[in-house]
């Protein structure tokens, strides 16, 4: 009897242990089966879910329309002064001129020497050291827009004669540059030299010619006033553009009866066929038949100028023609075989000898 008690209970034991982990899996969700997702538990957020860009991007407004393709012909742009051209017949060298403002007294007696210029070309030039090294000054000349600079040799107060060479640039030309080749002979023979400032640092702004002329007796006044001058007995010297408008120069020194220029050295800067319009009025008689009446040239071009070939031959040509028709005299045309633009300031022979017709007509 014991034992078959014994029996039952240890039955109902291993009866219990075996229901107890049936029950534990019952309390438990269920397992995922292979190959399937759980539903996600959704979280708030105060932030919303961003949106996916479209596969077509959004235009954005802005307040700055989108640039225009630049077209293929570039567009001119305005400019109130010409481009710089070689063509002879395009670019005309002068225009037309009234009267040249005058030159009074009172204007030379004010004016000062400096060792700067209005235009700012002394801090620009290269030349501008060696200038001011060699004791050329600067006198500014504000009623004219422009300046001067001038060099005096040591002694000249002494002199019986006191010549004084007037120089004026060619294009693009500043005054400092002048004296770097031209001093050396100035010493040597004991002339002053000025030289006036006609290009105003800009593509193709320049005096008029009318206005380089009242320049140019300003300096030659401001000498004769300061440094006893013979202003009278000047030579002219002018290189490529300053030579070209030497001609109209001489047209207003004999018009206007100041006669300062004993001789006009013109090197490399002729008449052009057809010209400006003073020039076009010289050919064809506007100007009476004896504009150059009494007045003096030495003129200088070379075969192989690079800048404008043998026609720079054919402009002297022309020039020397005009002057010589309406009263003038060339006292020396040269024509140099090998010779080049600036080739006549850079012969030693070419300029004593310019130098030597200058001296004899003003003895």
């Amino acid at each position: 009897m014991l034992n078959r008690t014994s029996s039952i209970k240890t039955l109902l034991v291993l009866l219990l242990l075996t229901l107890a982990p049936v029950a534990c899996r019952a309390s438990r969700p269920p397992a995922p089966t292979p190959g399937s997702h759980p539903t996600p538990t959704t979280i708030p957020t105060s932030r919303p879910s961003p949106t996916l860009m479209p596969a077509t991007p959004t235009t954005i407004p802005t307040s700055r329309p989108s640039p225009t393709p630049m077209p293929a012909t570039p567009t001119t742009i305005p400019t109130s002064q010409p481009p710089p051209t070689l063509a002879p017949t395009t670019q005309p060298i002068s225009m037309p001129s009234p009267t040249p403002p005058p030159v009074t007294s009172a204007l030379v007696a004010g004016l000062e020497e400096s060792t700067t210029d209005p235009l700012g070309f002394h801090e620009t030039s290269p030349e501008y050291q060696k200038a001011m090294d060699a004791g050329v000054r600067i006198v500014n000349v504000p009623e004219l827009g422009s300046f001067f600079a001038l060099w005096i040799p040591e002694g000249y107060a002494q002199q019986e004669v006191r010549r004084v060479m007037a120089v004026v640039p060619g294009s693009n030309g500043i005054v400092y540059k002048s004296f770097d080749l031209r001093i050396e002979q100035a010493r040597k023979h004991g002339y002053a030299i000025v030289s006036v400032q006609w290009w105003m640092g800009e593509r193709e702004a320049y005096l008029e010619p009318s206005v380089v002329y009242s320049l140019l007796a300003t300096a030659l006044e401001y000498v004769g006033l300061h440094y006893e001058a013979d202003v009278h007995q000047a030579a002219y010297e002018g290189f490529s553009r300053g030579s070209a408008i030497a001609y109209q120069v001489a047209y207003w020194d004999r018009t206007l009866g100041s006669d300062y220029f004993a001789l006009f050295i013109c090197h490399s800067g002729g008449m052009h066929d057809p010209g400006p319009p003073f020039i076009e009025g010289l050919r064809a008689g506007k100007w009476g038949d004896d504009v150059f009446q009494g007045q003096h040239f030495y003129m200088y071009c070379g075969l192989k100028d690079k800048q404008w070939g043998q026609a720079m031959c054919q402009y002297m040509h022309n020039a020397e023609q005009i002057v010589t028709k309406y009263g003038g005299t060339v006292e020396r045309f040269i024509e140099d075989p090998e010779g080049g633009h600036a080739d006549f300031l850079l012969t030693d022979t070419y300029y004593e000898d310019a130098l030597q017709v200058w001296f004899r007509l003003t003895e």
